[in-house]
């Protein structure tokens, strides 16, 4: 009897029905990944809330690792945008049938991603006293941010590296070994916070240590995936050279992918400067209202990222049909998932809070995750639409468009909206924070519908060698 063959990625991602089944078994490992990555995101906070120090250090630990999230978003745009580029243009050349575009392309990016990665860990490791400062830090939480800051700033090179790595099997469908790999990470990084932590009373120079420790743990394996693989699309070091179309054809994707995420970035670091105008106490509840949140989005962001693939080799592969038919899929099931989960978590978010920050935590700071987590929760439908979009936008080498309804949403609606009615309406304090996020989510809703419309699902790559 002859074994039927096996079903490769990329068939799966061009003619296998259903779709939505496809998408899941590419998913899986992502989604996997992404729910230990929430967890990794809390790590530091549910230690450090129960770390030997009095109460007022353990908040100031609190607001220093979360000024961090927003900062740290901004110096990773560069790696971001590079991945988005990867993502795009290897798996519409893998949709072409030129697998040898593929490795071209997969390796000049590897170049880019080297080269920045190495400039960022040096303004990072830098400005990190500047930026700490500019975003309101004072006392312990401006000694604390800063220490947190240069130590995070040595694994640039490892992540940048990692998302390149991540975005190139992605395009080709192969979500497995970098899922194991990041999971691993974030397993050792859980033991070594603990440890550091609580053990060792490191404090949130332990906690920046266990982080930069399990984020680099699995370099030997990716750069042996990169360079050496046998069957997946692998670098060629004598192409790590630049030339004008190739270059030109990296940044048309990579720069408004990287733009997009900077700006985002740097808007929720303003965000996050208000907050700090109202205390650590908030700044805490808000870091830990936000984690709980974001185990949600996290979630199901595997199944946006996957979207993105299907996109790509589905237009590379000039069948636009199925590329819409992915993004409808995808749309509705990450939607009514997100709304079950989202409700089934505001009727448990009190015991997740007390999970995070333990039930010693001050009052002041519980009402105010209670509070913020609600309003993150519902709003998880609507981040799950505009997830779908963005991957629609990227998907189809379109990232312009991403970037054009991030920097409406945040900087035309939300920050001044911010800014303005808590000038106006300064009796709502913190709570013009989610106000204003519900009001810039909905309109940006409504923006991306009109710059859907303006997306022709039509091959972004060229074949001239």
């Amino acid at each position: 009897m002859t074994r039927k063959a096996k079903t490769s990625k990329t068939d799966i991602i061009l003619y296998e029905r259903p779709i939505l089944k496809g998408m899941l078994i590419l998913a899986l490992p992502i989604f996997l990944s992404n729910i230990l990555k929430s967890f990794h995101d809390m790590v530091d906070l549910i230690f450090l809330a129960r770390m030997n120090a009095t109460e007022a250090q353990i908040a100031s630990s609190i607001a220093a690792i979360n000024i961090h999230f927003p900062t740290y978003a901004f110096f990773l745009a560069i790696g971001t945008g590079l991945g988005v580029a990867a993502v795009t243009i290897v798996s519409q050349y893998l949709g072409a049938k030129r697998p040898d575009l593929a490795r071209t392309y997969a390796s000049r990016i590897t170049l880019f991603t080297l080269i920045t990665g190495a400039v960022i860990t040096l303004l990072m490791y830098v400005l990190a006293p500047t930026i700490v400062r500019l975003m309101g830090a004072k006392g312990d939480t401006y000694t604390y941010g800063v220490e947190y800051f240069q130590i995070r700033a040595f694994e640039i090179i490892p992540v940048f590296l990692f998302i390149t790595y991540q975005s190139i099997r992605q395009a080709e469908g192969k979500t497995t070994l970098p899922g194991i790999i990041n999971i691993t990470g974030v397993i050792i990084n859980a033991f070594l916070t603990w440890l550091f932590v609580n053990k060792l009373d490191m404090g949130v120079a332990g906690a920046g240590w266990s982080t930069l420790i399990g984020q680099s743990i699995g370099l030997p394996f990716f750069i042996y995936g990169l360079f050496f693989s046998k069957k997946n699309v692998t670098v060629d070091i004598k192409e790590f050279k630049f030339d004008e179309k190739t270059t030109k054809d990296i940044f048309k994707v990579m720069f408004p992918a990287t733009l997009a995420t900077a700006l985002n970035s740097l808007g929720f670091m303003i965000i996050q400067s208000r907050l700090l105008y109202f205390g650590d106490d908030v700044t805490a509840g808000f870091s830990a209202g936000n984690r709980i949140s974001q185990l949600v989005s996290n979630s199901f962001a595997s199944v946006s990222t996957v979207l993105a693939t299907y996109i790509g080799n589905n237009v590379g592969n000039n069948n636009p049909t199925r590329a819409k038919e992915s993004y409808w899929t995808a749309l509705v099931f990450m939607t009514v998932s997100s709304l079950i989960v989202s409700v089934l978590f505001i009727f448990i978010r009190e015991y997740l809070i007390f999970i995070l920050v333990s039930k010693s935590i001050s009052e002041n700071i519980l009402e105010v995750a209670k509070t913020f987590s609600l309003w993150l929760l519902l709003v998880q439908p609507m981040v799950a639409i505009m997830w779908c979009d963005n991957s629609y936008f990227n998907g189809s080498g379109h990232a312009k468009y991403t970037f054009i309804s991030g920097m409406l949403r945040l900087w035309v609606i939300r920050i001044p909206l911010t800014f303005l009615l808590g000038y106006l309406f300064p009796q709502l304090t913190y709570n013009v924070i989610w106000i204003v996020m519900i009001i810039s989510n909905v309109l940006n809703l409504i923006i991306n519908v009109f710059l859907k419309r303006r997306v022709s699902l039509e091959r972004t790559v060229t074949f001239d060698e």
